[in-house]
């Protein structure tokens, strides 16, 4: 009976083999760090089984090594357990980061293609804009040089005609002198 005390309860116990079996991250469904761990689980309980039962049993029917076994094969189970429980919910984890992954992916993708699309169009619509901006000011100051154009031959056509005018008026002021000395000549 002294044994049995100097043995820790199968909780003790699977938390001890928690502690000795390092987390490590699953390989692939098969085969993984995890999956061996509990084939090794199984095999060690499969021998525990088989010294249990070649060991004889005491008056009560129950033996220190068979109970011993008992924990270490629940143990094991327990531990098992927990770690296939955990290599699904990896599993599930890593397919569906996949899942977004692709879905991200694929969403870049659109989004650099509208990006792209988005500057092809904003270059376009800035040189229309500069093409329709330069024309509108082009056609305003073609505007005012037609206008300033037509002043500056009304000016030159109003001055020539004054010219004209002038030198008629310098010819009949000549031809008015011209006879008014001949007529003084004449008189004297």
């Amino acid at each position: 009976m002294e044994e049995a005390e100097e043995l820790p309860p199968p909780r003790q116990q699977a938390q001890k083999l928690a502690e000795e079996v390092p987390e490590k991250p699953l390989a692939k469904a098969t085969g993984g760090p995890v999956l061996q761990q509990e084939r090794a689980a199984a095999q060690d309980a499969k021998e525990s089984d088989r010294q249990a039962q070649a060991q004889p049993a005491d008056n009560t029917g129950l033996s220190i090594s068979s109970l011993s076994s008992d924990a270490q094969h629940e143990a094991d189970g327990a531990l098992a357990a927990g770690f296939a429980r955990r290599a699904q919910q990896l599993l599930a984890r890593s397919a569906e980061d996949e899942r977004k992954a692709a879905a991200y992916a694929l969403s870049a993708k659109a989004l650099r293609g509208n990006a792209t699309a988005l500057i092809r169009r904003t270059s376009f619509e800035t040189r229309e804009a500069a093409k329709q901006a330069t024309e509108l000011v082009a056609q305003n100051a073609l505007a005012q040089v037609k206008k300033l154009q037509e002043e500056a031959a009304a000016s030159a056509s109003g001055a020539e005609e004054r010219r004209k005018k002038a030198k008629e008026a310098m010819h009949r002021v000549l031809k008015a002198q011209a006879a008014l000395h001949s007529a003084s000549e004449s008189t004297s």
